[in-house]
């Protein structure tokens, strides 16, 4: 191996430093996504009880003065260890947030009927808490993948950035 200059030892620092800074940027990015878009309706399917749930009233949300977003809000009645409850829930999960799909949420809309009674998930812990619809999709996970097929070629270069480097200390070293 030839002996580089020390301007390529620096030009191989700043490329390790900024590698790095990408990689920890992915990472950064998939524990946010993971903690917003997957972990909570993770726990729904795990940690929450089962019950019967009657659909009260209905209502599609609208915020917006230009462009218009839609929410399918259901108010619910349950049963739950503490007695029977009422809630509102989304179409969306624990999710509240708005969508500018308005069909989506007509169609939410359009499969419940005020006095029915369907199957919901409500938190033993917080039994204000309610979910009529499970969100979890593999739609979900698709982000993810970006940033962790980024962060894997950021690790293989870094490790061979690192390899070079040290072969150059290595070499500096044979000589002094």
């Amino acid at each position: 191996m030839r002996v580089r200059k020390l301007s390529d030892v620096r030009t191989d620092i700043l490329l390790l430093i900024g590698q790095a800074t990408l990689i920890v940027c992915c990472i950064a990015f998939i524990i946010f996504d993971y903690n917003v878009n997957i972990a909570p309706d993770k726990r729904v399917a795990e940690e929450f009880a089962v019950t019967s749930c009657v659909v009260t009233d209905k209502s599609m949300a609208i915020v917006g003065r230009v462009v218009h977003r839609y929410r399918a809000d259901f108010r619910v009645t349950y049963a739950t260890e503490m007695g029977s409850k009422s809630s509102v829930a989304s179409a969306n999960g624990m999710d509240f947030s708005y969508t500018t799909n308005q069909a989506a949420q007509q169609e939410y809309l359009d499969e419940f009927d005020i006095g029915g009674d369907y199957p919901c998930w409500y938190d033993p812990e917080k039994t204000s808490t309610v979910v009529l619809v499970l969100r979890h999709n593999w739609y979900s996970t698709l982000p993810l993948i970006l940033p962790t097929l980024v962060a894997l070629i950021m690790l293989v270069y870094m490790v061979r950035a690192l390899m070079d480097l040290f072969e150059i200390y290595r070499t500096y070293k044979k000589r002094g």
